[in-house]
């Protein structure tokens, strides 16, 4: 579109930019500095190293343990009040709050550091030079069914989010052709003439179920929309 035309003829000649992408640029924007600084800024990230596969399988085996001991604890809570007839109330309200904190933070580091970094592709060189598994590459990790139960097991499809988020996200960031953009997602729902606490309502259960009633379907929807033919492309309104 047109802010990433903009860019980019800024990037070929930064001094030469046509003029009807001028109104995508900030007035005072100096586009052959800021090419200049995204340049530095990805010198000075560079490449993935040895070191940072190393403190990815760390945090992976922080993941592990959590996606453990989370269920293990809400086992032994629930065998302590039920089975063996323990009354603590406090002790189960503390077990059932470690249990989903730990639960929770699994499936959290997994889809925003784990899943987000390596199928972002960084650590596809490391994967392809021996430095890390096959596994760990864009493309493999988390694609197909037995891979993205031991990978990357979530309400979204893999592939999915892959195409909405690497690519129609991120290339198009807050901008009309970002699906991520909330406010324009929920354009309907302000517009509707309902009182405002009906609308807090159903915003308070989009926060509750987001994952799955939302970001699984949407992420789905742009995958499916995305092929040449198919029923949602056919009947997509």
């Amino acid at each position: 579109d047109g802010k990433n035309v903009a860019v980019k003829h800024a990037k070929q000649e930064p001094h030469a930019i046509d003029a009807k992408y001028q109104q995508y640029l900030l007035p005072n924007l100096d586009a052959a500095t800021f090419r200049e600084d995204l340049l530095k800024a990805k010198e000075a990230v560079g490449e993935a190293t040895a070191e940072d596969a190393s403190h990815m399988l760390r945090l992976v085996t922080v993941v592990n343990l959590l996606s453990v001991v989370g269920p293990l604890v809400l086992f032994v809570t629930v065998s302590f009040r039920y089975i063996y007839g323990g009354e603590s109330l406090l002790l189960a309200a503390l077990g059932c709050t470690v249990s989903g904190l730990c639960i929770s933070t699994a499936r959290c580091m997994a889809w925003t550091i784990v899943g987000h970094h390596t199928m972002h592709g960084g650590f596809s060189d490391l994967a392809k030079s021996g430095e890390m598994t096959p596994r760990w590459r864009r493309g493999t990790f988390a694609i197909g069914a037995w891979r993205r139960i031991v990978d990357w097991l979530d309400w979204m499809l893999p592939e999915a989010w892959n195409l909405e988020h690497n690519k129609l996200h991120h290339y198009q960031l807050s901008e009309e052709g970002d699906p991520d953009v909330v406010e324009a997602n929920f354009q309907t729902l302000r517009e509707m003439p309902l009182p405002v606490f009906v609308k807090m309502a159903v915003m308070g259960f989009f926060m509750l179920t987001w994952k799955y009633t939302y970001y699984s379907t949407n992420t789905l929807k742009q995958l499916l929309m995305s092929e040449k033919d198919t029923w949602m492309v056919r009947n997509w309104p």
